[in-house]
């Protein structure tokens, strides 16, 4: 079959008393004789009719590609062969409707006779049985998320990239999603799902659940799909129903599964086109999401910022705003979102902006509210920005800062800190009317004077704490015995960890309270662990897996949802305080806190982050 010339060719070659005269010319087959016309006849009923390389325009052929097409989706949902016709019957439709065709210029000929509608197909020409309604529905073609409705596509091709549901994520909305609601599988796949989960369970608990299809059947009838984590609602049912606890780490691991039980991620750009595509949400680059929010950025409408934006701001003579505004197309399709922020412009006066990016929203919103508060304390923004200048002026502070930064960047980050501390706005969000004015009363009230100072003192303290822990490593680094002398490397990494040379702008006044405590532990171990290393290294293995656990997870996290944050840093926290009870039990710590306690603390936090 020759698509171009539409007609089923063959080379033909011409010879005179065996010399060739023709070699190679092509003809027209369906003219050689009669038994070649019934064989051009098939030819062209199975290549151009059945798979699909007719050529040209025919209503009647592209109607009947959309019905298979249909058919076709139809079995990737369920995951099914078999609901749609074989290639035979399709070519015994077309032949016993166009016995003597033989090319295109012939069909043409008898639509033009006839016209197409005899070979028109309906399902029932293309279903073996069509699948129950109730069962197709279990297979949604979208899911809704928040705002956002979101196309699924369905592949069943087993051992390829695209095999399993596919959700098609507008690039710069992918923060907006929390990636746990993928660990639900559409309603058709639950009950294999957890099947499978069920049977990845340790031996002393899955014999307690057999039948497992049984199990996994009624456990998927009786919890509620997308809501919070799967794992933690199968761990609540079986709880519940078998009075069985079941921790998180005792499922198995999610990326074991079968790839079509795990949701494939396609993130998109506002033209659909792909930019990305991978199973795991967290994992996908960057790089695809940086453009989008220039995109966002680029098109707020005029009227929406017509709407929201104002400049100059003088005082709080605004209503309160949402944290959010939808940015939609003509046909109501979402395509971001704008987010309200106050912004101190270079004139020192305050707008509020329209911004694509919720993160660059509340860089900006710090910034902009502390330029609104600084409008009723000026005297006093402008003393204590002269206070910071001439903090640690002394010859000898510099040793305060070694290793963290230079004595100009870090006045510059502790007027921040002070600032950010004492209006306390280090969320980054904009406060409401009632919040600001009362702000504005507590200032007052404890004098803006008193409260920096005090901040100034933390400051100094947690310096003055890490300086002595850093002369005591060094001194222990000399006088320690050689079999344990890795001691340092660890101190030091303890130390940075305690105070990075970022705190300014990621502690708060709470945690820096803190960290003096920890360099105070820190000294008391040094100390300690010189006159009796063997007793220290008992005390730290206590803590190795713990350790061991925060490494992995804070290297292999996926998670970046606010629930799995906070354990995380309640975790952590934990752990500091675990070394306070081991190392340094006179300084007491400060919630009690024992090797029972963080496993019990670890668990949480595996189950929200997992």
């Amino acid at each position: 079959w020759e698509k171009k010339s539409g007609q089923v060719v063959a080379d033909e070659k011409v010879t005179l008393f065996g010399l060739v005269l023709v070699a190679g010319r092509k003809m027209d087959y369906k003219k050689v004789g009669p038994t070649a016309r019934a064989e051009a006849h098939e030819i062209f009923i199975q290549s151009a009719l059945v798979e699909g390389e007719l050529g040209g325009r025919f209503p009647f052929f592209e109607q009947n590609g959309k019905l298979m097409a249909e058919v076709e989706e139809m079995e990737n949902r369920l995951r099914l062969r078999g609901v749609m016709v074989d290639d035979q019957t399709v070519f015994q439709f077309y032949h016993q409707r166009l016995p003597d065709i033989c090319d295109r210029q012939g069909l043409n000929r008898v639509i033009k006779e006839k016209g197409d509608s005899f070979l028109r197909m309906n399902r029932d020409d293309l279903v073996n049985e069509l699948p129950d309604r109730d069962r197709l529905e279990q297979f949604p073609k979208s899911m809704v998320v928040g705002d956002l409705k979101l196309a699924l596509k369905y592949c069943f091709e087993p051992g390829t990239a695209e095999d399993g549901v596919t959700v098609s994520l507008p690039v710069d909305l992918v923060g907006q999603i929390d990636p746990a609601l993928f660990d639900w599988p559409v309603p058709g796949l639950l009950v294999e799902k957890v099947t499978l989960l069920l049977k990845g369970l340790p031996k002393t608990i899955r014999r307690q659940l057999v039948p497992i299809p049984q199990t996994a059947a009624d456990l998927a009838a009786g919890i509620s799909i997308s809501q919070g984590s799967l794992l933690q609602a199968l761990e609540k049912a079986i709880r519940k129903e078998y009075r069985l606890r079941v921790e998180r780490r005792d499922w198995p691991d999610p990326d074991a599964l079968p790839p079509h039980l795990r949701t494939r991620f396609e993130m998109v750009d506002r033209k659909g086109k792909v930019l990305q595509s991978g199973r795991n949400l967290n994992e996908l680059s960057n790089e695809a999401r940086i453009p989008a929010k220039k995109q966002t950025a680029n098109r707020i409408p005029d009227s929406l910022r017509r709407q929201w934006e104002r400049a100059p701001i003088t005082e709080w003579d605004f209503g309160e705003l949402p944290g959010r505004i939808p940015i939609s197309d003509q046909q109501k399709k979402l395509l971001g979102y704008a987010y309200p922020t106050l912004v101190e412009e270079e004139n020192r006066t305050v707008a509020i902006r329209l911004v694509g990016d919720r993160e660059q929203c509340c860089r900006l919103t710090r910034q902009g509210t502390l330029a609104l508060y600084r409008r009723w304390f000026p005297r006093q923004f402008t003393a204590l920005k002269k206070e910071c200048r001439s903090f640690l002026d002394k010859k000898t502070d510099w040793r305060l800062l070694e290793g963290l930064s230079d004595r100009k960047q870090f006045q510059e980050e502790l007027f921040q800190f002070v600032l950010v501390e004492i209006f306390s706005c280090r969320d980054g969000l904009i406060p409401n009317k009632k919040n600001f004015i009362q702000q504005i009363e507590t200032v007052k009230e404890s004098g803006m004077y008193v409260l920096a100072n005090r901040l100034l003192g933390r400051v100094r303290q947690v310096l003055t704490e890490r300086r002595a822990a850093l002369d005591l490593i060094k001194k222990h680094q000399s006088t320690m015995p050689s079999p344990v002398a890795g001691h340092d490397r660890d101190f030091h990494a303890r130390l940075a960890r305690i105070l990075p040379p970022d705190f300014l702008r990621t502690r708060s006044e709470a945690q820096i309270i803190n960290a003096i405590r920890y360099c105070k532990g820190l000294q008391i171990r040094v100390d300690r662990a010189r006159l009796d290393p063997k007793k220290d290294a008992a005390k730290a293995a206590q803590l190795t897996p713990f350790l061991a656990r925060l490494r992995d997870m804070e290297s292999g996290r996926r998670d970046s949802s606010p629930e799995c944050t906070a354990r995380l840093a309640e975790f952590t926290e934990m752990i500091e305080e675990f070394r306070i009870s081991l190392f340094a039990p006179e300084l007491k710590t400060a919630f009690p806190v024992s090797a029972k306690r963080l496993e019990k603390k670890w668990q949480e936090l595996d189950r929200a982050c997992r």
